[in-house]
């Protein structure tokens, strides 16, 4: 156990493995939340373009399987109105827009074979308790921007 003294000259005490276990919790939870805030934008998006039949092409790929270095598979369509495939990864965090976030090497690997397919949707300002959060958007391989 760390004393009061020692907490003054600056040791810092560990987690334990409940502290721990209930941040990751919290970090999953925060990461559920801001994958379906984008599948809400997505939705938003088509609608506005009016073509919600691509609606349903939305895919939450991250609640079935983990690790596959994007979270959401929805569809882009250009001025001349061909659909492609986009794979979005959706970072959140409650703290502002300068709070760093994790990045793993599986997810620059991936964003660099998908180039202009892959995005990331980065959630700031999350608040348990507000409906408003902040975001912006990052396509292209993670390596260029």
């Amino acid at each position: 156990m760390i004393s009061e003294n020692e907490k003054s000259e600056g040791v810092t005490k560990s987690l334990s493995a409940e502290s721990a276990g209930r941040r990751e919790k919290n970090k999953k939870l925060k990461g559920d939340m801001g994958e379906l805030i984008v599948i809400e934008i997505e939705k938003r998006r088509f609608r506005a373009m009016n073509r919600e039949d691509l609606i349903p092409k939305i895919t939450h790929v991250s609640n079935k399987k983990d690790g596959l270095g994007y979270d959401i598979i929805s569809t882009d369509v250009d001025e001349e109105d061909n659909e492609k495939e986009i794979y979005i990864e959706v970072k959140t965090t409650s703290g502002n827009i300068d709070m760093p976030f994790f990045v793993s090497s599986r997810e620059v690997k991936i964003s660099n074979q998908l180039g202009i397919a892959y995005y990331i949707y980065r959630l700031f300002n999350l608040q348990e308790k507000s409906a408003v959060v902040d975001y912006y958007i990052i396509q292209g391989a993670l390596g260029e921007n």
